[in-house]
């Protein structure tokens, strides 16, 4: 099947604020309404390192972010950014800590609530532990400017629990023909369940920014024609070897190779997350890209 062209698109890099109109905006009604979950459907496509750099990333403009490992069994982030922490959530359902005693911190102060691992961890979100953690997540999430929750791959029942939760979901997808159907099922399960959920798609590890848009353009027209939803785009990221050499030091790329152009992506990013004026335009006006500076495209682009 031939992908669709998109019509040319232009670049726009909206101002943002920064740590002290963080404190001045205005609180939205619902207590979650910072909090976006990110799912990718497939395994394998670099969710868990975006959830990491976008929230370091945002630490660095002067938010207050707090991180949420959901990838329940098989959780890595504390490891990606070098933690131990001693306690988990599973340790705050069950009682045996608070949540405020479970919370790591991380590069540049954010706070992590890391997951549980192991077959008996997952019973526990068996038994309401979505729910109850939800509910401890809303009355601490007026003191972060951004909570970010790393769903796990796949549409089981907690990443779904997970996603509706949240005011927002960023799916992750790669330009590989089981990513797009893995996303599209994604798509399907969360708006059957939710048809008023705001769902953007961030295109990673693309090679340029035109197969990133013809990508977009192939999930777009499959929501479009088979569940009638506009399915937006938030943005590109490129293919960076920085991203691994960072993540075998277990450090973010934010932070070790700050000046790389992967970096500044995320630094977008972050940005456009905290700017109130750009998270409601970007679903109501159109698309932004993260785009790739050719000059320097040898320097970006890298195999993994």
């Amino acid at each position: 099947m031939s992908l669709p062209d998109l019509a040319s698109i232009r670049w726009e890099s909206p101002p943002v604020d920064q740590a002290a109109s963080l404190r001045q905006r205005p609180r939205a009604e619902g207590p979650l309404d910072r909090m976006t979950a990110v799912v990718s459907g497939k395994g394998g496509v670099g969710k868990t390192i975006i959830v990491a750099n976008l929230a370091v990333a945002a630490a660095g403009l002067g938010a207050r972010v707090l991180v949420v490992d959901g990838d329940m069994g098989l959780s890595n982030l504390d490891l990606l950014m070098g933690l131990s922490p001693k306690l988990n959530v599973v340790d705050v359902l069950t009682g045996r800590c608070s949540l405020g005693q479970a919370l790591v911190k991380g590069p540049k102060g954010i706070e992590l609530l890391p997951a549980g691992s192991g077959r008996h961890d997952l019973t526990v979100f068996e038994e309401g532990g979505t729910e109850r953690l939800m509910q401890l997540i809303a009355g601490v999430a007026r003191d972060y400017d951004l909570i970010l929750v790393d769903a796990g791959a796949g549409i089981g029942r907690v990443v779904v629990e997970l996603a509706l939760a949240s005011s927002r979901v960023l799916l992750v997808a790669v330009p590989e023909p089981t990513s797009y159907a893995d996303a599209y099922a994604t798509c399907k399960t969360l708006w059957n369940a939710n048809p008023h959920l705001k769902i953007e798609t961030l295109i990673n590890c693309s090679e340029n920014v035109q197969e990133g848009r013809r990508v977009h353009a192939h999930l777009e027209m499959m929501c479009d024609r088979f569940l009638n939803k506009q399915l937006n785009l938030r943005g590109i990221l490129p293919r960076d070897r920085r991203l691994r050499e960072a993540v075998v030091n277990q450090r973010v790329v934010v932070e070790a190779f700050p000046n790389a152009n992967i970096a500044k992506c995320f630094a977008d990013l972050a940005q456009q997350f905290l700017s109130p004026v750009v998270s409601e335009n970007s679903i109501r006006d159109g698309i932004n890209f993260f785009p790739l500076d050719e000059t320097r495209k040898g320097d970006a682009l890298g195999n993994l």
